[in-house]
């Protein structure tokens, strides 16, 4: 079975090792749902500047449709939540403060003070080289790799859990399709006879005004334009190639959703077409079925 779904999440946790400062701690977490077309979006740390471009190209044959999100977090040692005082700040309040108030010595109260102005506590800025951003970029690439096959793996199962309900519903239509076409509304001696009938009542039961010659071509008329046996084919084979296209490989989510538009068209015209209320109920289970299986469609890839 090859049917997707667009909805799926994956989350991946790693770590990078890096000498003298320890381990960086980082993860993945991607989640996709439905979408026309592809529309893939990250959000990656600019320490790793250029990395979502990165990503975005490892998606290519992985995924064709959805709305894809990914978020990437990292840890760097200790939290990355260093402290340290901005001197030069704080030596320029020092001034200030002497210079309006006339005072040499600074209390603890005061620097107390001095150290609740905003800028003066810094958070410590931890500096990786080249080589550990380098190393850090393979590991978080390799772990992008794990969590995007991860969220494939999901889409399959859901796609699975779709692809039977898909094909109960065709099997649905199909026996839908196998009473529409033995029904007496389907049939053409029985449109013909019913029309035959309703004009010997317009007539007053007196089909001897008009000619018989006259009288069946405006019957056969009538009868062609009713006839569905047209549509039950199409119908028919509209429902084999969504079978085969259960069978396929590759996205088949745009494919099927033209084929649903398709078997509506024809449930419509049915019904439409319809002078018998056991064909009109027979064709208004039909486009019943087909909303069903244009709501699962509408998920797959």
């Amino acid at each position: 079975m090859s049917t997707k779904s667009m909805t799926g999440f994956a989350r991946v946790e790693g770590q990078t090792n890096v000498p003298d400062m320890g381990d960086i701690e980082w993860h993945w977490e991607l989640k996709s749902v439905n979408s026309r077309g592809l529309d893939a979006r990250f959000r990656t740390p600019p320490i790793l500047n250029g990395l979502d471009i990165e990503v975005k190209r490892r998606l290519t044959g992985q995924i064709t449709r959805g709305n894809l999100s990914g978020l990437l977090e990292i840890r760097l040692p200790g939290g990355g939540e260093g402290l340290r005082v901005n001197r030069p700040f704080l030596e320029e309040l020092i001034g200030l403060a002497g210079d309006y108030e006339n005072q040499e010595n600074l209390g603890a109260s005061d620097l107390a003070t001095y150290l609740s102005v905003r800028g003066v506590i810094e958070a410590a800025e931890v500096r990786l080289s080249a080589d550990h951003l380098a190393l850090l970029r393979l590991d978080v690439l390799a772990g992008f790799d794990t969590a995007l096959e991860t969220l494939n793996q999901n889409r399959a199962v859901e796609g699975a859990a779709m692809e039977t309900v898909i094909r109960g519903l065709l099997d649905d239509l199909s026996s839908q399709y196998d009473v529409a076409k033995v029904s007496d509304g389907a049939r053409i001696e029985t449109i013909k006879a019913r029309f035959l009938e309703k004009l010997h009542e317009i007539m007053d039961h007196k089909p001897d005004a008009v000619s018989a010659d006259r009288l069946e071509h405006e019957i056969a008329l009538l009868a062609v334009k009713a006839d569905i046996r047209e549509e039950l084919d199409r119908l028919d084979a509209h429902i084999a190639a969504a079978r085969a296209l259960l069978e396929s490989a590759g996205p088949i989510g745009r494919k099927f959703d033209f084929l649903s538009q398709e078997l509506n068209r024809e449930a419509n015209t049915i019904c439409s077409k319809s002078g018998d209320m056991d064909l009109t109920q027979t064709g208004l289970a039909m486009k019943a079925t087909i909303d069903q299986l244009r709501e699962q469609i509408q998920n797959v890839e």
